[in-house]
């Protein structure tokens, strides 16, 4: 007699779950201190989203490790920021910041640049002319718009950018890389007054019309400072904000001697001498008026001194 092998049904085994792993910010795992006004300056500033990422990785490799500037990789960048594309984007990326002053280099170290007012917020974009250009040429903003799925081998030779022609009304002043008086100026009335004005012909060219009249960038500052403290709130007078009207021939000078605050000696601008304060300020070849005591006591040396 053989044995009858009975099968019984193996009971199917529930597969684990997989639980989500819960990634919560806390201060007390660190942080990074920035200044308010740094993070509201970035908020304005005109750049690209992975120019963002870049500018926000320096941040993390310098300030997060209460350094002012350190030495920062490509390498190390496109970790932080998961970035599988060609490292010379990240290059270009960070020759932009540089040129746009919102990161400094000093040798191999890299940091962002404290002094808003020195960023510049805006780039003035090329206008939109001829045939339509092939989306991998080179924006103005020097951030080549390759495919980042795409590896460094597998990319197109690329063209030769072609250099902007260099706008006659932009003096030259300082450094190369250093930004003009005229664009220092709009940038900083865009920070003070949070507003969007470009590099326009127009804008720099009150600028211009005023720095040859011999006012300064302090002059400039002056004036901001003291519209944007009278006009920002108020509804009406907000408009006014602009280059139009606060460096018009008929309106800076006026403005630049109402920003004067006179405390102790009154410092008056482009190398006159100054004058203790309550005593104005008389050029050469004209004499103040005398009182009716200066006049009396004046007739009666006269008299004195007269040979009888």
């Amino acid at each position: 007699m053989s044995a009858q092998v009975i099968s019984f049904p193996t009971p199917e085994r529930p597969e684990p779950e997989t639980k989500e792993v819960r990634i919560v910010a806390d201060c007390d795992e660190g942080y990074t201190r920035l200044a308010n006004t740094l993070l509201e300056a970035l908020c304005r500033v005109d750049i690209t989203p992975r120019q963002m990422r870049v500018f926000l990785a320096i941040v993390r490799k310098t300030y997060g490790y209460q350094k002012k500037s350190d030495w920062v990789s490509p390498e190390q960048i496109a970790k932080i920021i998961d970035y599988e594309g060609c490292e010379s984007n990240i290059r270009k990326d960070i020759s932009t910041l540089k040129k746009r002053l919102l990161v400094v280099k000093k040798g191999p170290h890299i940091g962002p640049n404290p002094v808003i007012t020195d960023w510049l917020l805006s780039v003035e974009r090329p206008k939109k002319d001829g045939p339509k250009q092939h989306k991998n040429v080179s924006i103005s903003t020097h951030e080549s718009v390759e495919s980042d799925t795409k590896t460094c081998g597998e990319q197109p030779p690329q063209k030769k950018e072609e250099k902007p022609k260099e706008n006659i009304n932009k003096p030259i002043v300082g450094k190369p890389d250093e930004p003009s008086i005229p664009e220092q100026v709009i940038s900083y009335l865009n920070f003070k007054a949070g507003k969007r004005f470009q590099f326009t012909k127009n804008n720099l060219g009150f600028i211009n019309a005023r720095i040859k009249e011999g006012f300064t960038l302090d002059d400039f500052r002056g004036v901001i400072d003291r519209k944007v403290a009278v006009w920002l709130h108020d509804p009406k007078m907000n408009q006014y904000l602009r280059p139009k009207t606060l460096f018009s021939s008929d309106n800076f000078d006026s403005y630049v001697n109402a920003a004067i605050v006179p405390a102790g000696i009154n410092q008056i601008p482009n190398g006159i001498p100054t004058q203790p304060a309550g005593q104005q300020y008389a050029p050469a070849g004209h004499q103040k008026p005398q009182s009716n005591r200066e006049q009396v006591s004046d007739a009666l040396t006269d008299i004195h001194d007269t040979d009888w």
